[in-house]
């Protein structure tokens, strides 16, 4: 029962927090186990992979960091392709709708839409939620875009919180 589980609640928030700085990378856990402290290269080297991906699939790397911009700006947020396109580079609502259905096809991102209720489908159309699949990811694509790699976990748990629930689903 949940009493029985309290006097576990430290220990499972401290286990929980550290999930929301490293997720489910090797590299990351090592490292804060280890040195308390995920290094700038470790950030490097995930998103490294992920532009070797995009290269692969001979996609632009500046489209990629406009969409990345956008997916951190409007976190937790609905939005709509055109208000991605608008705020970005980006010409047009396809091309955003194209980078993120690729985030999604390398397992970095999840797409939530909007549900028709009544029909019980999904609303392509309308505005949606995109969350990055593990609170690490989150870390490593706002240091990219920012210049600077470092755990931003603190003070957006909140967000990464919110982003866990939907990459449970498919568990």
């Amino acid at each position: 029962s949940a009493l029985e589980l309290a006097i576990f609640s430290d220990e499972i928030e401290s286990k929980f927090n550290f999930h929301l700085k490293a997720g489910g990378y090797l590299k990351a856990i090592y490292e804060l186990l280890e040195k308390r402290k995920i290094s700038e290269e470790t950030y490097e080297t995930y998103i490294k992979w992920i532009l070797g991906d995009l290269n692969k699939l001979d996609r632009k790397e500046h489209i990629f960091k406009s969409i990345l911009i956008g997916i951190i700006k409007n976190y937790c947020s609905k939005f709509s392709l055109h208000s991605i396109a608008k705020d970005t580079e980006i010409k047009s609502h396809v091309s955003a709708a194209d980078y993120l259905d690729i985030l999604q096809s390398l397992l970095l991102t999840n797409q939530l839409y909007q549900l028709n209720f009544n029909k019980k489908i999904p609303v392509f159309r309308k505005e949606k939620k995109n969350y990055f699949i593990d609170p690490f990811l989150y870390s490593v694509c706002k240091g990219y875009i920012s210049g600077k790699y470092q755990d931003y976990s603190e003070g957006n748990e909140e967000k990464l919180i919110e982003g866990i629930v939907p990459s449970t689903r498919n568990s």
